[in-house]
């Protein structure tokens, strides 16, 4: 019998991409094959990212930006804040408009599409942290009609009260994309460790739940 395929897409690794050792962490122990995608718009950290798992032949990271569609974008850096919270939109307010470096930007939802169907998982988790560009990625995933094709949303928290031209939508998006059946979990790098091991094991549970349910033999009605 074949492993159930796990796929795992990450939007906005930063330059440790804390999230997907997360990740392979909450699934080392299942019987399935995990397939993990990391997407870093800047090429410097997603460099970083790429020799910190160069080991795994299961991670591949893309440096490319989440954009409203596939086309070159201005990615807004964030020298005050390390390089935390680098941005599409130049209203975030944290980022340096001088200072920006072009991107290649993509659909979201387009990618994730991609994916499906080159991997044809069993279990789709999508993971974002990508400061304000959450609203183009949701969008996306909706438009595409993705959001019950894919099993788990997790992440951080919205960035879009922190975008000036996206502060306004925030309340009203949020319930719109929660109406659509997107429900987000917490699942980031907490500097708490405590807090950090405890959404480890919280996907874990929920990744083997799902492993369960997808084995289970289908009833007719």
């Amino acid at each position: 019998m074949k492993k159930p395929k796990i796929l795992y897409i990450d939007f906005g690794t930063h330059e440790e991409a804390q999230e997907i050792s997360m990740f392979l962490s909450a699934t080392a122990t299942l019987n399935a094959e995990v397939i993990v995608y990391g997407v870093e718009a800047h090429p410097i950290y997603a460099e970083s990212v790429v020799k910190k798992f160069a080991a795994f032949d299961n991670v591949i990271i893309l440096p490319v930006a989440v954009a409203a569609k596939s086309e070159k974008v201005e990615l807004y850096i964030s020298e005050s804040s390390n390089g935390h919270g680098n941005s599409i939109f130049a209203t975030k307010n944290n980022v340096d408009i001088e200072q920006k470096i072009t991107v290649q930007g993509i659909d979201g939802g387009a990618l994730i599409s991609t994916l499906m169907l080159l991997h044809s998982p069993d279990i789709v988790v999508v993971k974002y942290n990508i400061e304000g560009a959450e609203y183009h990625l949701l969008n996306s995933i909706i438009d595409n009609e993705l959001q019950s094709k894919i099993d788990i949303f997790c992440g951080a928290p919205s960035d879009m009260h922190k975008v000036a031209v996206l502060k306004s939508l925030e309340s009203e998006f949020l319930y719109y994309v929660n109406q659509q059946g997107i429900n987000r979990k917490d699942f980031f790098h907490s500097l708490i460790w405590e807090e950090t091991e405890e959404m480890i094991k919280a996907m874990r549970k929920n990744v083997e739940k799902l492993l369960i349910e997808r084995r289970q033999p289908r009833l007719d009605k």
